[in-house]
């Protein structure tokens, strides 16, 4: 009997749910709020949606598990998620429905097989004891600096209040210039080492100086909410920074541990490969467009001169012709006319009948009586 996708995800929930908390409790949680965290960061919709992922890519479920999520992350809801985006739910309910049907289908082993997997991928997201060390040391690097600048301008206020104001001047003066010193030497770091880090920590030092110039401006002439207002802002500041510094590190040991990065990098590779044969293939068919242009040019331009040539030529040919022939008629009358033999036989008849021979009787010839044709008139 087949089943709805929706069917299928509603099962997988209440199975998949169940696996997890004995998954938890056998691994040594025994607090129940413990367990509800712990159980988010295998419950939540983006952590199933990303465990799918895993396990898209690397290859582990079979055919026809793959149409089953197929099917599911096609199927359209009624309801819309909360906490997250369609897309991610979608992806959610296909493992659920994965689950659900392995259990519908008496597949245990095969559930079994999926979850330890799963467990895997979670050990292998969770942060390692050496990457949380080097974390939890900038931010403490962090809170030391802020500290230690609240205290300075603390100090620098109580010296305004207690010392001359040319001494205090002075002293702000000597702080900015050493300041101001350090914070070019660790520019100058991270402009070698191509650092990030070092770069933002002396643009800090650079403004602190900055700062420190101004000072006497600051503490005499204005009150003590000015001072206040500037320790907040700096407060803020590093709040921000670590909050910032905890996420990025995390992420990027995410990015590190995951197969991910290797496979989207390998198909942007493939893009680049298969964008450069078709920018080969197009600058093929335009030079062949453009060979066969030329080609076709140049026979019509040859047609084209070809044909004047040709008509110049017959002329040159027929007025060369013409003064030939009359040359040849002017020969042909000037010329003698070679005797023949019958005329050099009538020449030997003449002279033997002017000697008294008698010349050979000439045959009569009977001229055809001309019938005249009789018109009307004359019958009349």
């Amino acid at each position: 009997m087949e089943y709805n996708s929706l069917v299928l995800a509603y099962i997988g929930d209440a199975i998949y749910e169940v696996l997890v908390r004995k998954h938890l409790i056998d691994k040594g949680f025994i607090k129940v709020n413990d367990l509800q965290k712990e159980a988010l960061n295998y419950v939540s919709a983006k952590n199933q949606a990303l465990f799918l992922k895993e396990l898209l890519n690397n290859d582990f479920f079979t055919t026809y598990e793959i149409e089953i999520i197929k099917r599911a992350r096609n199927t359209k809801t009624h309801s819309k998620p909360k906490n997250c985006d369609i897309l991610t739910y979608k992806h959610a309910t296909a493992l659920e429905s994965v689950f659900g049907y392995l259990y519908m289908n008496n597949k245990y082993d095969r559930i079994k097989e999926i979850f330890d997997y799963i467990e895997k991928i979670k050990e292998k997201r969770t942060i390692s004891k050496e990457v949380k060390d080097s974390i939890i040391a900038r931010i403490v690097a962090n809170w030391a600096i802020c500290i230690a600048i609240i205290i300075l301008l603390m100090a620098l206020k109580m010296a305004s209040n207690l010392l001359d104001k040319s001494v205090a001047t002075f002293i702000y003066n000597a702080y900015s210039i050493e300041i101001l010193i350090f914070s070019i030497i660790v520019l100058e770091v991270a402009y070698h080492k191509d650092s990030g880090k070092w770069a933002i920590s002396g643009i800090e030092m650079l403004i602190l100086a900055i700062l420190m110039l101004f000072a006497p401006y600051i503490f005499f002439r204005f009150t003590n909410k000015i001072i206040y207002a500037i320790i907040a802002f700096i407060t803020v500041y590093y709040i921000c920074k670590i909050i910032i510094i905890y996420c990025k590190e995390k992420k990027q040991y995410l990015l590190n541990i995951s197969d991910i990065q290797e496979i989207i990098k390998k198909e942007s590779q493939d893009d680049k490969a298969e964008k450069e044969k078709m920018r080969i293939l197009e600058e093929m068919t335009q030079q062949k467009v453009k060979a066969t242009e030329k080609t076709t040019a140049t026979k019509k331009s040859a047609k084209i001169e070809q044909k004047p040539r040709a008509t110049k030529k017959s002329i040159n040919k027929e007025a060369t012709r013409k003064p030939k022939a009359k040359r040849k008629t002017a020969t042909k009358n000037t010329k003698p006319k070679k005797e023949t033999t019958i005329q050099k036989t009538e020449l030997k008849n003449k002279t033997i009948s002017k000697k008294g021979t008698t010349t050979p009787a000439r045959k009569a010839t009977t001229k055809p009586k001309t019938i005249k044709k009789v018109t009307k008139k004359e019958i009349k």
